[in-house]
C-alpha cells in the first residue's frame, strides 16, 4: 500500500522510461518467488472521484480503508503509513493478513508519545509482524522502545535501481545539484554557503518545501525537471549537495532515495550530518558529512571539493562501489523476500 497514486508510472517502468526505486522492490519481488499486487482506490473510481475523496474525506492516513475487503487475499500488507487500515485488522482481531511497515521515522513521529495519536501509532507499531528499517539507528531505537519486537525489525538498506542510475561519462559543468521533495530541505543554511561563490547551483524545488527563501543570489537556479533532465544534471554536476534540517525530529530519514540516487551516478555528495545519512555514508570514503546549520563547514566542504578533481573522482567512484555492494534493488528485494518468508512462516513461492 501506498501513500499516493502512482499514475501510469508502473506501465513507464515496465517499458524502460523510469526506475521502479518508487516502488520499493514492488516488481523485483516477484523475482524472487513472491507473489505481490497493489492497491489504490484510482483501480476503482474515477479518477476525479479518488481526487476528491483523497483531499476531503480520506488523506493519506485513511486512503486504504475503502479497500479493505481486498487485504484478506494476502499473506503480507507492507505499508508505510496505511495506519488506519492495520488498526482496524488489529481491533477486529484478524491473524491475516501479516502486517510489516517500511520506516521511515516511526520514532521521529513518535516523540514522547504526549498526544493521542502518538499513542495510538505506538499500539500499532506494538501489534506489526515485522518492521523494515532503511537506517542502522532506527532498527536499534525501536529495539530499545518495542523490546518484544525482537527478531521482527530488520535493516535493510533503500535499494536503487544500478542500471538506470548509472555513470553516464557526460562533461562536468561547473555546477552544483540539489534535489529536495521532502520538507526538510535547509536551503537557508546552502544558499548563505554557496552566495558569492564562482559555481551555479541548480536547485529543483518541491511545492512541500515551506522554508525556501524569497529573494535569491543570482547564482542560484530554480526549476523543475523531468526525470531525464534529472539524470542529465546528476551526470553532469560536479557536486550534489543534501542540506537536511532535522531539528524538528519527525522524519531523519529524510533525503535517502536522492542520496542513493546521487551515490549511484557516481557523484560526490556533501549531506548534513544526520543518522540517516551515516548509514549511507563514510566522510571522505563515499561521500562528506557536515554539521547540519552550519554555513562555514557546508562552504568550506564545497570549496575543497570545487578544488580538488582528484578527491571527488575518488569520492564518486567509491559512492558507487558502495550502492553496487549495498543498495543493488535486486540484492535488497531478495533481502526482503527473505524478510517476508520468516515472518509468515512460509517458502518464497508459497507466499
Amino acid at each position: 500500500l501506498y501513500s499516493a497514486y502512482r499514475d501510469n508510472r508502473l506501465e513507464r517502468i515496465q517499458r524502460g522510461e523510469l526506475s521502479d526505486n518508487q516502488f520499493y522492490g514492488f516488481l523485483r519481488l516477484r523475482k524472487c518467488g513472491i507473489s505481490t499486487s497493489y492497491a489504490e482506490i484510482e483501480q476503482y473510481v474515477p479518477r476525479s472521484v479518488a481526487v476528491w475523496l483523497r483531499r476531503h474525506i480520506l488523506q493519506v492516513y485513511l486512503s486504504h480503508l475503502p479497500l479493505f475487503p481486498k487485504f484478506f487475499s494476502h499473506d503480507v500488507i507492507f505499508h508505510v503509513n496505511s495506519f488506519s487500515s492495520q488498526l482496524a485488522c488489529i481491533l477486529l482481531g484478524f491473524k491475516k493478513p501479516k502486517w510489516v511497515l517500511y520506516d521511515y521515522s516511526l520514532t521521529g513521529f513518535l516523540g514522547n508519545e504526549t498526544t493521542w495519536r502518538q499513542k495510538i501509532l505506538s499500539y500499532i507499531i506494538a501489534h506489526s509482524a515485522g518492521i523494515l528499517t532503511i537506517t542502522e539507528e532506527e532498527k536499534r531505537r525501536l529495539e530499545l522502545r518495542f523490546p518484544t519486537l525482537r527478531g521482527k525489525i530488520e535493516y535493510i538498506p533503500y535499494g536503487t535501481d544500478l542500471e538506470y542510475y548509472k555513470p553516464r561519462g557526460s562533461p562536468e559543468k561547473h555546477q552544483i545539484l540539489t534535489v529536495g521533495l521532502d520538507p526538510g530541505r535547509d536551503y537557508k543554511t546552502l544558499f548563505k554557503a554557496v552566495e558569492g561563490l564562482d559555481v551555479r547551483l541548480l536547485v529543483t524545488k518541491s511545492h512541500r518545501v515551506k522554508n525556501f527563501p524569497t529573494v535569491l543570489p543570482p547564482n542560484i537556479k530554480v526549476t523543475k525537471l523531468s526525470e531525464e533532465e534529472l539524470l542529465d544534471a546528476y551526470a553532469t554536476s560536479k557536486i550534489v549537495v543534501l542540506p537536511l534540517d532535522i531539528r524538528g525530529g519527525a522524519n531523519e530519514s529524510m533525503g535517502i532515495s536522492t542520496l542513493v540516487e546521487a551515490m549511484a551516478m557516481g557523484r560526490a555528495v556533501i549531506a548534513s550530518k544526520t543518522f540517516a545519512m551515516e548509514s549511507y555514508i563514510q566522510h571522505e570514503e563515499t561521500g562528506m558529512l557536515v554539521k547540519p546549520q552550519n554555513v562555514e563547514e557546508l562552504r568550506a566542504a564545497i570549496l575543497r571539493l570545487l578544488g580538488d578533481d582528484l578527491l571527488r573522482t575518488r569520492l564518486g567512484t567509491q559512492a558507487r562501489s558502495s550502492m553496487v555492494e549495498h543498495c543493488d534493488a535486486n540484492t535488497v528485494a531478495e533481502r526482503m523476500a527473505a524478510f517476508f518468508s520468516r515472518i509468515t512462516g512460509k517458502p518464497l513461492h508459497h507466499i
